[in-house]
């Protein structure tokens, strides 16, 4: 997982482009989007001729990343999807640790590893 903020705001429509040949989708996050990005993932794998089953997989599997991104990181991040030959690929970026919260997290003590 790559940890850099994006300027896009969270929720708004999924971006579908072609990359070199392949399809694109690239949407931003956070906890009130990922409803909407669970139907965007899903229609996504659908559209690349995954079958239904098999996209709802994927689906959840993205939907758990995403949700790490939020929960763990700065409570945003951003989701791209490609498809490559006989494989969708994706990955999911959040914007960077979580804000310090406390005395305890400002003096170093106990802070997640960088």
């Amino acid at each position: 997982m790559n940890r850099r903020a994006d300027p896009e705001p969270p929720g708004a429509a999924p971006a579908r482009s072609r990359d070199h040949g392949r399809m694109l989708l690239d949407q931003r996050l956070d906890a009130g989007t990922l409803h909407v990005l669970r139907a965007a993932v899903r229609e996504f794998a659908g559209g690349a001729g995954m079958l239904p089953g098999r996209a709802d997989d994927v689906m959840i599997a993205v939907h758990e990343l995403a949700t790490n991104a939020v929960r763990h990181g700065a409570g945003t991040g951003r989701l791209r999807m490609w498809a490559a030959a006989r494989a969708l690929c994706f990955q999911v970026d959040d914007a960077g640790p979580p804000e310090p919260a406390g005395p305890r997290a400002a003096s170093g003590c106990c802070s997640p590893p960088c």
